[in-house]
């Protein structure tokens, strides 16, 4: 990185306006010692400030960039655009300059820690950036976004829109979650962390793919694969699928299941409205699972969640219900739920039920009721929705099983 003319560091690729500082040290965690990005965080007095994130001998620093308050006159109004005038910034009390690059810059050149005074448990550290960090592609630009008017979709705290997404010379459909209120911090790090972990996830064939997340506007977007198909719940609504087809979409979502397993990951939101099947000349070819926003690492045995605002009450497993637990057990009773839903329309599960809330579901499901009715499903599948929907969890079947179980189904059955 070599000095020259200070330019504004939104022309800087190594800016990566308003990256979440976990998002920032998921990057910069697989780099060498001394690699950097700049990025906006926010402030209690000037809005949004500037941050250098590094990692130094294997640990990620923030250090916010400090601001020389004689004769400021304004200040950072967004990350979306910053405003440069008389301020001076500063890392360093040796160094101010009125441009971040210049300050940047006069630290890598000169090889000027940004701090001598950091005290850890055992040492002062020296923090020192060499190597900028560009932006990965899945920081997405917003002047790279095209949106549709007409929502997709709306939920409890936004909504989803089709787009389209410009990198380089290709043009892709993408389709875009979106915030409610994109001032609500809580739901904006929901939809960071549902991203994440959908990073994370890596591609496969029946799970809806992470394409980025929006960092340089205001109103933070997820972006994701656009499925052109639509909900499954709404094709089983509005379209005649013979059992063939719906059993082939399930297997899907089983194989989907095994995948996020086998990275540690539950759902906890499985349900036909949650997963999108992609259409070829007019017919339904795949199923995807989507929205990972109740989806969890499970690091222990048992994931545990008092809150029960969003849960997805008439899909939960009993021991959901009663102790507020969730693993891939509870994971298998939701796909048992949607294995009926599916063969009932998409009708909700246990409307013979009213009222219904959480306390009456679980007394209702102790007696060893089931969503009725089930002469729906065919009959071939009938026995593992039983042992699927087995209130032991532990003697409920295996989702490799139900898988291959699914496959068979699909391979034997009648059009």
């Amino acid at each position: 990185m070599t000095n020259k003319k200070a330019i504004p560091i939104e022309q800087c690729k190594f800016y990566h306006f308003c990256l979440s500082r976990k998002d920032a040290s998921d990057i910069l965690l697989s780099k060498a010692s001394g690699s950097f990005l700049v990025r906006t965080t926010k402030d209690h007095e000037w809005g949004f400030m500037f941050c250098v994130s590094l990692i130094y001998e294997g640990e990620v620093w923030h250090v916010k960039m400090n601001v020389d308050k004689k004769g400021v006159s304004g200040h950072i109004l967004s990350f979306q655009s910053v405003i440069h005038f008389s301020q001076h910034f500063y890392l360093a009390n040796s160094f101010h300059a009125p441009e971040v690059y210049d300050v940047i810059m006069h630290h890598v050149n000169n090889k000027v820690p940004l701090s001598t005074s950091v005290n850890t448990a055992a040492q002062k550290t020296d923090l020192l950036i060499i190597y900028p960090v560009e932006r990965s592609d899945w920081e997405i630009m917003g002047d790279q976004i095209d949106i549709e008017p007409k929502s997709l979709g709306e939920g409890e705290f936004g909504a989803v829109y089709k787009g389209t997404l410009r990198q380089g010379n290709n043009v892709i459909p993408v389709a875009l979650k979106t915030l409610q209120d994109i001032h609500d911090d809580q739901a904006r790090e929901d939809l960071l962390r549902e991203g994440r972990l959908m990073r994370r996830l890596g591609k496969f064939e029946t799970v809806v793919t992470f394409v980025g997340i929006t960092v340089s506007t205001t109103a933070t977007m997820l972006v994701i694969e656009y499925v052109n198909g639509g909900s499954f719940d709404n094709i089983l609504k509005n379209e005649q699928i013979n059992n063939k087809t719906i059993g082939q979409i399930l297997w899907d979502v089983a194989r989907a299941l095994i995948y996020l397993k086998q990275n540690s990951v539950i759902h906890r939101d499985i349900a036909t409205r949650n997963i999108l099947v992609s259409k070829q000349n007019g017919k339904l070819v795949r199923g995807k699972i989507c929205d990972f926003g109740m989806s969890r690492y499970l690091i222990a045995e048992t994931y545990r969640d008092t809150r029960i605002g969003r849960m997805p009450v008439r899909w939960s497993a009993p021991e959901t219900l009663d102790l507020k637990i969730w693993n891939f057990e509870t994971d298998v009773w939701m796909f048992g739920i949607t294995l009926w839903e599916a063969f009932n329309g998409a009708t909700i599960p246990f409307y013979e039920l009213e009222p219904m809330n959480l306390e009456s579901l679980l007394l209702y499901l102790q007696t060893g009721a089931r969503p009725t009715p089930m002469n729906t499903i065919p009959k071939e599948l009938q026995q593992l929705v039983d042992d699927i929907l087995n209130i032991d969890p532990k003697k409920r079947t295996p989702i490799s099983r139900i898988a291959d179980e699914l496959q068979n189904y699909c391979k034997m059955a009648d059009t």
